[in-house]
């Protein structure tokens, strides 16, 4: 509601949508209520390969029509809509901002 009355007032397109996760990749199992303990002589890695790539907690989804031309002026757009949700909304500090048509 704030980004469609301070962005797009009149048609009110821009929406969010928060991931949800279906599948969880447990360290131990739950019901132990313990961590489990890998021994093996080559290192185990939670992350590999793409770590330094992580899913983002939301998305903005701002139609395509009001995604500015030049860089600079989308730049800006994108930072003004980062302050207004950073103020209000619960995602995390990690969601993207997406146009689509």
């Amino acid at each position: 509601k704030v980004l469609d009355d301070k962005f797009d007032n009149e048609l009110r397109r821009i929406y969010l949508e928060q991931v949800t996760f279906s599948n969880y990749l447990w360290i131990f199992r739950p019901e132990d209520n313990e961590p489990l303990y890998l021994f093996n002589d080559d290192p185990e890695y939670l992350l590999e390969g793409s770590a330094s790539l992580v899913a983002p907690d939301g998305t903005v989804w701002v139609p395509i029509a009001m995604k500015p031309v030049d860089e600079s002026e989308r730049i800006l757009l994108e930072a003004r809509i980062r302050a207004c949700v950073d103020y209000y909304a619960d995602f995390g500090i990690n969601y993207q901002i997406l146009y689509y048509e």
